[in-house]
């Protein structure tokens, strides 16, 4: 309530943070603006671990990083153009015990690339994983694997994270299709 001032939970939000809570790989299918950062930001921030979230655009994972430091959250993430010194000092913070960083954001190549993979798999060893959040999943369904070959290969996360729950993160997408009626 503190952070994210709120009275209580919306929609089925109450149902998810308690799912990754306890553990549970979990699917949150819910509309635009309907909370899903707070039904995995609520469980990432009961345990003294690092949460990952991997966004497949860096607009949308620089405006997250920017809204969580905004509530006073520590954040950090990994870009493929980031200058050594930022990397560094990013990587010494995740490895203090505890970790200085609640989430680490980064893109589906950035996760993958060698030196955020090593040190993710160093965390894991580590037990400093909370969970793995996969965003924005509906793009792979949407637009296929041509726009981001590298969702295709975050199974790896899975096999290297063993012990580690899994939430993947979707829009609700809809449309309606509405036809003159001529009575």
């Amino acid at each position: 309530r503190g952070i994210f001032h709120l009275q209580d939970f919306r929609g089925c939000q109450r149902e998810a943070v308690d799912s990754i809570s306890n553990g549970q790989n979990t699917l949150l299918i819910m509309p635009t603006g309907g909370g899903k950062t707070i039904c995995y930001a609520v469980p990432a921030l009961m345990k003294p671990k690092v949460t990952i979230v991997i966004f497949p655009l860096l607009a949308l994972l620089l405006d997250q990083v920017e809204r969580m430091r905004s509530q006073g959250l520590n954040v950090c993430y990994f870009m493929s153009d980031m200058e050594d010194a930022d990397k560094e000092i990013a990587k010494r913070k995740l490895q203090a015990n505890p970790p200085e960083y609640h989430f680490v954001f980064a893109t589906p190549e950035t996760v993958l690339a060698p030196a955020v993979f090593n040190l993710l798999q160093k965390l894991s060893s580590e037990n400093l994983i909370n969970f793995v959040v996969i965003d924005e999943v509906h793009c792979i369904d949407s637009w296929g694997f041509h726009f981001r070959p590298s969702y295709a290969e975050l199974w790896k996360l899975q096999l290297m994270f063993k012990n580690v729950t899994f939430v993947l993160s979707r829009e609700l997408c809809f449309y309606l299709d509405i036809q003159d009626r001529k009575e």
